[in-house]
């Protein structure tokens, strides 16, 4: 009777809520499974799982025995969690620094060596990309050039955005060569963060 009852309760849900759902077929047809479970223990009555059944010995011992397999089954040792779960020593990094100001580009390119080794990173790539007045630092010829040539020689990808040149009115042939052009720095910086990428800007 408890599991007819709980069929009359769902079968307006279903059809009334679940019938259409546009969130797919997967509530319906688990609905339609639930249903099919409770009108076939209301026709042939709870057996294995009913009340005097689990009262009996033996099913008392099979309730333990299927408990233990579930325990089995489903719980890890604590060690081994700890080991397939990855250490933040053991994830290498991929670090992004949107730079705007000529300062703060110096300050950068200075520690370009902690970008891709230092500090418990581990970073496996860096990449600096440079809007706004910090821009005008990446001409041929700056103060600033032995820094990005250093930068450059040792992996660190340096990006100018395309869209700043054209506001600063530089010519990208007049840009060291180890500068990069991309269309829109901004757009740059979104993409590698939606890559994973660890992300600052300054």
């Amino acid at each position: 009777w408890a599991a007819l009852g709980l069929a009359l309760v769902l079968i307006p849900i279903t059809l009334t809520v679940q019938l259409g759902n546009p969130e797919g077929y997967g509530p319906l047809l688990k609905n339609v499974a639930l249903l099919g479970a409770l009108i076939e223990m209301a026709v042939t009555g709870a057996g294995l799982w009913s009340f005097d059944q689990l009262l009996s010995t033996r099913a008392r011992r099979r309730a333990a025995a299927v408990a233990a397999l579930l325990a089995l089954g489903f719980l890890r040792p604590p060690a081994a969690l700890a080991s397939a779960r990855p250490t933040p020593e053991e994830k290498p990094q991929r670090v992004l620094v949107l730079v705007q100001k000529p300062p703060q580009l110096k300050v950068v390119l200075e520690t370009e060596e902690a970008l891709l080794a230092g500090h418990g990173l581990r970073a496996t790539a860096a990449e600096i990309v440079v809007c706004g007045p910090a821009a005008k630092s990446l001409v041929a010829g700056d103060a600033l050039e032995p820094l990005l040539l250093q930068a450059h020689a040792k992996g660190v990808r340096i990006v100018a955005c395309g869209l700043t040149l054209r506001q600063l009115k530089l010519d990208p042939k007049r840009l060291s060569p180890a500068v990069e052009v991309v269309p829109n720095g901004l757009v740059e910086a979104f993409q590698r963060q939606a890559e994973g990428w660890l992300s600052v800007e300054l």
